[in-house]
């Protein structure tokens, strides 16, 4: 008598799940045994057979709305699985286990495990883009939020391009996680997050995004920043504009306006600024920048080495130096004609 062995199994198993993607019949009546059959595949892809979990993984990308099911069926497993998991069905895992409502009990053991894991993680496209989703998933749940560390938020800066389906996408414009990111004070990370996900709160969001342009993304430091901000928001207001009832496409155009009038004030501090204070060596065969798009770094620290350098102005100050405002703020004066 034939008795099939655990491969062959498996194998048949895994050609079911590939086809439950396309047959109706299967979505409607098998995807609850689905799960079931997790534990059997973290065991296989730890062992470095990939088949049965990447099917399931595929499953678990489709976007079920249209079933009535709006509920990623990986979210009621038992997380304890993940103890003994290999690091890449943790990273390809978690952004399906709907984070962001999941309680702090249930995750207390997954979320360090999480964070170990990603932090020797390669810096991948896939990668990033998997790290990132399940970020502003944890990010959106208050119970959770605290247990990121902040170099985690750091993976923000390979601005993954996050798919439609994506439920970090749909959860991870929130003005708490906004604020969060701006308590970072890290300029970089917060371009970042507006660059993969923006602000999608109502206007309560947009007065604090109006906060952020003018506090955050203000002076001649920050133009780089400022330029890329530009740019995603020229493109959000494309993308609106097939969509004329959608206001955010009003207060999108807002945001610009502030960040133009904004731009137009550092252009004006640094044509106010003495253009000795703002030379630098130049390579011939760099090509030509608008000042007012690139970092001023450089043309700080030659404005902060002669202010408050040991030969500066105020040498006593060469170790706490006020900030680059204060700075730009005396530049920036009139210059008495007399």
């Amino acid at each position: 008598m034939f008795s099939p062995q655990p491969e062959d199994v498996s194998d048949l198993i895994t050609q079911r799940l590939n086809a439950m993607q396309h047959n109706e019949f299967f979505l409607d009546n098998g995807l609850e045994s689905v799960g079931a059959l997790f534990p059997y595949a973290i065991q296989q892809e730890q062992r470095g057979e990939r088949g049965l979990f990447d099917a399931i993984l595929r499953l678990a990308k489709v976007d079920f709305g249209s079933y009535g099911l709006f509920v990623s069926f990986l979210s009621s497993i038992d997380l304890k699985l993940f103890a003994h998991a290999s690091p890449r069905a943790i990273i390809l895992t978690t952004p399906h286990l709907e984070l962001e409502c999941a309680s702090l009990s249930r995750t207390q053991d997954l979320i360090p495990k999480w964070v170990a894991t990603i932090s020797v993680a390669p810096r991948t496209e896939e990668v990033a883009r998997d790290v990132v989703d399940a970020l502003l998933q944890i990010a959106a749940n208050p119970r959770l939020r605290p247990l990121i560390p902040a170099d985690v938020w750091l993976w923000l800066n390979e601005r993954p391009s996050l798919p439609s389906e994506s439920k970090g996408r749909f959860v991870g414009g929130d003005r708490d996680i906004f604020r969060t990111v701006r308590g970072l004070n890290n300029i970089e990370v917060l371009t970042s997050y507006l660059t993969v996900v923006w602000l999608w709160d109502d206007d309560g969001g947009l007065a604090e995004m109006e906060m952020s342009v003018r506090e955050d993304f203000g002076g001649i430091g920050a133009g780089c920043h400022r330029a890329e901000l530009i740019q995603r928001v020229d493109y959000l207001l494309g993308e609106f504009s097939r969509f004329p009832e959608d206001d955010r496409w009003y207060r999108t155009q807002e945001i610009k306006m502030i960040l133009q009038e904004v731009d137009q004030e550092a252009t004006e501090i640094l044509n106010r600024m003495p253009q000795f204070y703002l030379s630098r060596p130049t390579d011939p065969h760099e090509p030509a920048q608008d000042p007012t798009r690139r970092s001023c770094v450089p043309c700080l620290s030659r404005v902060h080495n002669l202010a408050f350098g040991t030969s500066g102005i105020f040498p006593g100050w060469s170790l706490s130096p006020p900030p680059f405002r204060i700075i730009t703020f005396f530049c920036a004066l009139p210059v008495d004609s007399e």
